[in-house]
């Protein structure tokens, strides 16, 4: 899957600047697929390197890499996973991949381009390590703590190498992930505190709210000290869990948080006047919507790149394209961030909001793998209609429902 812009005309004041790439680079990424098509997963492959970038360090106590090998072909549990990824970092592009089973990392490597021409910066196979000349710093100290089950990378960030701790927080500062499972009551905590301690950001947040004719004209936060006698249960509830689960649980994890925060939501009433009330009342539309503004608007400001599954699950068609068109504007994206959805919803196929290499497509084979493949491989020209030609099977990856009676 590749944000690399086609020599196609048509917005192209919507590209990204990038030297690496002879057309510039893609604000937005959608991609559609059937129900059960892989769509989700092609997501969960890019979450599950940046967390074994972010955690293989600190959870290396833990059996094996956590990798789920492909369930319908039974010979693939016995086989390799492969995971690549190109990236940008100061206007050098980087590329990292590595292969591994279950029990260990097999290979890993990481190149950069600070010219255009590749220089190793590591190469590995199992624990046989090759360095870079560009490499300096404590690479032999790094590679005696680095276990089978490791990646290189992330023992590095958590030793705080010169060079390769950047590289980390790339991932863990520059990707943000929005699953479609619901909101749970911590991630609003989460969302609350983000928000209690950032009023700038707060006040976007209920404008963007105003804007979506959700009725909410304010947001309240509340900060509530936890009570001493439930940090002391939740402690000790987690040093349960620590000794039932032994390795399997990261040993840092401690429950030391102290407040808790509140979201209650005003609605302007027939009196003028403003009345809060619980973020529970709220509908799931809304609930999500709150969920999503701050993402949105920190990858804005960042230049980041965020992820979301199912865009449009509780969201109006109108307000996902709003959301859509944010990252194609240029006075709002100003940092070049971008954004990678699933979607069924045929109606951003609307004429004007996405380039046509701006789409994508996954679909299963017969064998029950994923395939995933962009418009621009396909045969069109800037006039066609592209919703129409989708609904109507050009591009593949729809569901073939058969007849059926009750």
């Amino acid at each position: 899957m590749s944000f690399v812009a086609a020599p196609f005309k048509e917005h192209a004041e919507a590209k990204l600047e990038c030297r690496f790439t002879p057309h510039g680079v893609l604000p937005i990424m959608a991609v559609y697929g059937a129900n059960a098509s892989g769509k989700s997963n092609a997501l969960r492959a890019l979450h599950y390197i940046r967390h074994f970038v972010i955690t293989s360090f600190r959870t290396a106590e833990q059996a094996g890499t956590g990798r789920k090998a492909f369930r319908l072909d039974a010979g693939s549990e016995e086989e390799n996973s492969l995971f690549e990824i190109d990236f940008v970092i100061d206007d050098v592009r980087f590329e990292l991949g590595f292969e591994l089973d279950d029990k260990k990392v097999v290979r890993e490597w990481l190149n950069q381009y600070p010219n255009k021409i590749r220089q190793k910066l590591y190469e590995r196979s199992e624990q046989f390590f090759e360095y870079g000349r560009a490499l300096t710093g404590p690479n032999k100290q790094i590679e005696s703590v680095t276990l089978p089950n490791v990646l290189f990378l992330s023992a590095a960030a958590a030793s705080k190498h010169p060079i390769l701790e950047k590289i980390s927080e790339f991932f863990k500062e520059k990707l943000f992930f929005r699953f479609s499972n619901g909101v749970s009551p911590a991630e609003f905590d989460e969302i609350g505190e983000s928000l209690f301690r950032n009023e700038d950001l707060k006040n976007d947040v209920v404008r963007l709210l105003r804007f979506a004719d959700t009725g909410i004209r304010d947001l309240k936060i509340t900060e509530e000290e936890i009570p001493a006698d439930a940090k002391s249960g939740i402690a000790s509830l987690v040093e349960l869990i620590q000794k039932l689960a032994g390795p399997a649980f990261p040993p840092e994890l401690k429950f030391s948080k102290t407040h808790t925060y509140k979201i209650s939501v005003g609605h302007e009433c027939g009196d003028d006047k403003v009345r809060h009330l619980s973020l529970a009342t709220e509908s799931l539309g809304t609930q999500y919507l709150l969920q999503l503004l701050p993402s949105l608007l920190v990858a804005l400001n960042l230049g980041a790149v965020i992820i979301l599954d199912e865009i449009t699950t509780a969201l109006h068609t109108l307000l996902a394209r709003k959301i859509v068109s944010m990252f194609n504007n240029k006075a709002l994206n100003k940092h070049g961030a971008q954004l990678i959805f699933t979607t069924h919803d045929t109606n951003l196929l609307y004429p004007g909001l996405l380039r046509r290499d701006e789409i994508w497509f996954a679909e299963k084979s017969s064998e029950g793998a994923t395939v995933i493949y962009p418009l621009s491989d396909i045969k069109t020209k800037n006039s066609d209609n592209i919703e129409k030609g989708y609904v109507e099977g050009r591009f593949g990856a729809i569901p073939f429902v058969s007849e059926f009676s009750l």
